[in-house]
């Protein structure tokens, strides 16, 4: 599992800007101090922060488990609300790798 974990890293680190941020429930620390992390997807306060990175030209990903169709739609209308959508950019083993991006 840490061998996975360590590609993971390496991969995602190598494909994302160095400026980038990266929005997880329980991942931060694959990918923190490298970057920037924002913890608590269905935080009310992270569709907020996440549409003034993108306003700002920031990239921002949404890094998790791959959890099946039902529990991606769902976070995509979560999302929807705040006129944010993710778009799956690439899938490893366990894990899902999207872009977030205003409508």
């Amino acid at each position: 599992q840490l061998a996975y974990m360590e590609q993971v890293k390496f991969d995602v680190l190598q494909n994302t800007p160095k400026n980038s941020i990266i929005v997880t429930d329980r991942e931060d620390k694959f990918f923190w101090p490298s970057r920037a992390v924002i913890v608590r997807f269905y935080d009310p306060a992270i569709p907020k922060a996440i549409s003034g990175r993108l306003e700002k030209d920031f990239k921002v990903y949404y890094f998790t488990p791959i959890e099946g169709e039902d529990k991606l739609n769902l976070a995509k209308q979560y999302m929807a609300q705040f006129d944010l959508s993710i778009t799956s950019i690439k899938k490893y083993k366990d894990h899902e790798l999207f872009l977030f991006e205003n409508y």
